[in-house]
């Protein structure tokens, strides 16, 4: 796996673009780099302000700066947590090309700094 950061932080080869066009080119070549190397590509991409505003659930329209992560990416996982005082949050499985789409409960481990299943109550 390769792991590329945080989206808005690469550098495009055209400064002169819009942020939109560059974020759009971006994840163009992030694509094509998974397809050389045969290998999954992590980015991470945050989410627009009209969801901070709305609230809910975020869902792939609210992603960040360009509609070419939903074209490009073949899994696009969102981490959502509704009440940040307490450990318990979903990972949505916005886009799945190859597999299903859905919400997986998941509580956060703080004393190890990870996720696990959630138990039922």
């Amino acid at each position: 796996m390769a792991d590329r950061g945080y989206l808005g932080l690469i550098d495009a080869e055209e400064r002169r673009l819009s942020l939109y066009e560059r974020v759009t080119q971006v994840s163009r070549e992030l694509k094509q780099l998974a397809i050389e190397l045969n290998r999954p590509v992590l980015c991470l991409a945050q989410l627009n302000r009209e969801f901070a505003k709305g609230g809910g659930m975020p869902t792939l329209e609210n992603l960040r700066d360009s509609g070419a992560i939903e074209q490009d990416g073949d899994n696009v996982w969102m981490q959502h947590r509704e009440d940040r005082e307490t450990a318990e949050c979903a990972l949505i499985v916005a886009q799945q090309r190859q597999g299903e789409i859905g919400t997986i409960s998941l509580a956060f481990d703080a004393r190890w700094m990870r996720f696990e299943a959630a138990m039922d109550t």
